[in-house]
């Protein structure tokens, strides 16, 4: 499945048990896995939420890159985490 987002940030959906629901073009475009590759398997190196920081992380090619990964959570009304949003913007 496709998400959508801010057309330069890579943007992974990922529910509650880790896995990736979603994933946006910016995602496939950084990363080189398409959707298909990308949901149902697990968003690796996550953050607590609310946080954000530098990472490098491999591409598909193998090639590796930095960039700053935040990370927030949906939650229900009840406070439980229904979602995690994982945004990831390319540095140089």
């Amino acid at each position: 499945q496709a998400a959508s987002g801010s057309g330069d940030d890579a943007l992974a959906i990922v529910g509650a048990d880790g896995l990736v629901e979603a994933v946006n073009e910016a995602y496939t475009r950084l990363t080189g896995y398409g959707p298909e590759e990308a949901v149902g398997r697990p968003e690796g190196g996550l953050l607590d939420p609310g946080s954000a920081g530098l990472v490098i992380r491999r591409r598909k090619n193998g090639e590796s890159y930095r960039a700053w990964r935040s990370l927030h959570a949906l939650r229900d009304a009840a406070g439980g985490t229904l979602y995690l949003v994982s945004l990831q913007a390319a540095t140089l």
